[in-house]
């Protein structure tokens, strides 16, 4: 009895050691295999990142000469292509943002400048981009009586709207004749805004997927946006979308066997004078006290640290009109020595440089600013898009952040708001 006993607890701590070495080994297998996953998704995000640098970097020096060319003495053709090179230039922006948001969240950019413009020549010569190129497509723009001529508006998105769903409707409608109809009619009539309907039909025949093309007279509201969402999916206009839901419309597709509706809202306001609203006065609370006059934009001093000669020129060309002197730093390093010898009234500084970046010589100011209770505002200028990247550079000590490719309304909005 004895040694059957033996046996059995030698047979059981073997046994109890076996399954606990078996279970190390798998709970190790799964550990490995859940780093190495997480360190692959670092690569992938970090390649993103840079990939979205890289990109925006060229494109806010393309949107910036843009916007400088829309100052200046134009005919209405060449503000035409211009506003068409932009709507282009705007749609690679939002492709780039989009794909960084496929692994963190991120919010579409959208440009936010509102002019006075001719809404029927707008639309006018959006369509003539595609019936020069096609003599078989037939266009029919028509407006409603009540709808103005003139509307202030952000033309740009409007136009971009326009060409993403003609380009859709090209690709996919396989008719060789097409009729597309536009209607332009008015939904309110409230004084001083504009809610407008617009309505785009196409003759033809878009080859949706069988599991699109259910009978949507038999479904809820439910279903109806949801077969809508995978129009939208298969048309490749989920980022047109975006642009109208930024106004609170909706887009809805409507496809039946022998045309396709599309229709969505935009909303103008009544006026003929150019202004932008894009003015976003977001300041950092800053628990120490300290004393800062007001300086006005004309009368400031301002450092600008920027690496890339190209992105220097533009921003300069940005704002060179309003501000008398802008000094350059090609790095932190540089900004540093300046800062020790200059008084600056704002920083515009670059995040990603040789030698010193911008977070770490943000850090070191602030750490100077302590012994003299001053404080200068930095403003972030970088490429990086991240939700992460405006968080690490307010955490280093700037007061504000903006992204590539930016506005010049935008830029001008925040420099004013800091240096009051």
């Amino acid at each position: 009895m004895s040694v059957l006993i033996s046996i059995y607890v030698l047979f059981s701590f073997i046994l109890a050691y076996t399954l606990k070495f078996v279970f190390a080994q798998v709970l190790f297998s799964k550990e490995r295999a859940m780093i190495n996953s997480q360190n692959n998704r670092t690569s992938r995000d970090e390649q993103i990142a840079d990939l979205s640098r890289q990109i925006r970097t060229p494109l806010s020096n393309i949107t910036g000469i843009l916007d400088i060319l829309g100052k200046t003495n134009l005919s209405d053709d060449q503000r035409d292509y211009i506003n068409t090179i932009h709507a282009s230039a705007n749609n690679l922006v939002n492709v780039v943002s989009n794909m960084v948001s496929t692994t963190k969240s991120n919010e579409l950019r959208i440009q936010e400048e509102k002019i006075s413009f001719n809404l029927f020549s707008t639309l006018n010569n959006t369509i003539r981009l595609f019936s020069e190129n096609n003599s078989k497509q037939k266009f029919s723009l028509s407006f409603s009586a009540e709808v103005p001529s003139n509307m202030t508006g952000n033309a740009i998105k409007t136009k971009q709207i326009f060409l993403n769903i003609l380009n859709s409707i090209a690709k996919y409608n396989l008719s060789e004749n097409k009729e597309i109809t536009i209607e332009v009619s008015r939904t309110n009539n409230m004084p001083g805004t504009l809610e407008l309907l617009f309505k785009i039909t196409a003759t033809g025949n878009i080859p949706f997927p069988k599991e699109y093309r259910s009978d949507e007279s038999l479904y809820g509201t439910d279903i109806l946006l949801l077969n809508t969402s995978k129009h939208i999916q298969f048309l490749e206009l989920g980022l047109t979308q975006k642009l109208i839901e930024q106004d609170g419309h909706l887009l809805s597709i409507k496809p039946e066997a022998d045309k396709t509706t599309f229709e969505f809202g935009i909303t103008f306001k009544e006026s003929t004078q150019s202004y932008s609203v894009k003015n976003i006065k977001e300041k950092v609370s800053n628990s120490t006290s300290f004393y800062k006059p007001s300086v006005d934009i004309k009368d400031a001093n301002i450092l600008l640290v920027e690496d890339n000669f190209s992105n220097q020129q533009i921003i300069i060309l940005y704002i060179k009109n309003l501000v008398n002197k802008i000094e350059v730093a090609y790095n932190g390093k540089e900004a540093l020595d300046k800062f020790g010898k200059t008084k600056y009234d704002l920083i515009l500084m670059d995040v990603q440089m040789p030698i010193m970046d911008g977070l770490k010589a943000t850090k070191k100011i602030r750490e100077i600013e302590k012994s003299t209770n001053t404080h200068i505002p930095i403003i972030a200028i970088t490429a990086n898009a991240f939700p992460e990247d405006k968080e690490r550079c307010i955490a280093s000590g700037m007061d504000d952040y903006i992204s590539k490719p930016f506005q010049t309304e935008e830029l001008v909005s925040k420099l004013k708001a800091h240096l009051k």
